[in-house]
């Protein structure tokens, strides 16, 4: 069968849509898919006469995104962020670890969106230095 033209049907869908996608390579890039979300994948060979083979199918989460702002405020430790952009109807959680502080000390906080599957971001980072602590 090398010399016979073959297309390739992708469905791809999540709880709420569905999409179908023909192309003529062994690869495309699945649109407008939402973060931190579950999608089932579907793909067939469309062969002559419009025959299909057996499809093949799996099931992937989407990345989550960033936390929705890159600015993080310190003070004293205080860290703050926004809602990551893009995530809606999603169950969302902020988890803050801090330990061992030192006062006049450079620190380093990261913050990621941990999503499905604990699946994370890149990280959004900030450095700064701990005020003097006073009693």
């Amino acid at each position: 069968m090398a010399n016979v033209t073959k297309t390739f049907k992708i469905t791809y869908s999540n709880s709420s849509s569905s999409w179908t996608v023909t192309v003529n390579s062994l690869n495309v890039t699945l649109q407008n898919l939402t973060s931190g979300t579950n999608y089932t994948i579907t793909a067939v060979t469309v062969g002559a006469r419009q025959y299909q083979s057996s499809p093949v199918t799996i099931s992937a989460f989407t990345n989550t995104t960033l936390p929705g702002s890159s600015k993080i405020g310190m003070n004293k430790m205080l860290l703050s962020w926004g809602e990551p952009v893009n995530v809606s109807n999603i169950s969302k959680s902020f988890n803050l670890t801090y330990s061992n502080l030192t006062s006049r000390t450079n620190y380093t906080a990261a913050v990621v969106t941990v999503g499905a599957r604990q699946y994370q971001s890149s990280p959004v980072t900030i450095s700064a230095f701990t005020s003097r602590f006073t009693l």
